[in-house]
């Protein structure tokens, strides 16, 4: 499971997959760090308003993407031959390599290294 930092600023810049998650009972403000709960993993950050980010697992991630497992497999190939050498080549789980298949296609939305920004062209 990656509990990286950039993991972490991915998933909190995910607005859209944050959403999927919907109610969340943690208090960020007494919950700081590292959260187990319920199978999912959360970080509690340290602010005034007690900001809980949903760390999604591989299988969640997968679960959004709602593909069969070939169908999943053949994207992470896809993604590797298409996208920048840049991005693939810095993610260092599969976490972030499923995010990245997720908010792509779902959203059309890639990371820049700081926030998730609309892509212009929609091809793969």
């Amino acid at each position: 499971m990656d509990i990286s930092k950039e993991y972490i600023k991915m998933c909190e810049e995910a607005k859209e997959i944050q959403e999927q998650l919907g109610a969340i009972n943690f208090d960020g403000r007494q919950n700081r760090g590292l959260v187990v709960g319920n199978g999912c993993f959360f970080y509690g950050k340290d602010d005034v308003n007690g900001t809980i980010i949903w760390l999604p697992r591989q299988d969640q991630l997968q679960e959004i993407y709602d593909k069969d497992f070939g169908t999943c497999l053949e994207r992470i190939w896809d993604y590797k031959e298409s996208c920048e050498n840049y991005y693939y080549e810095n993610l260092i789980s599969m976490e972030q390599v499923w995010l990245h298949i997720v908010m792509k296609e779902k959203f059309h939305k890639i990371w820049d290294g700081k926030k998730w920004k609309k892509q212009k062209n929609r091809n793969f």
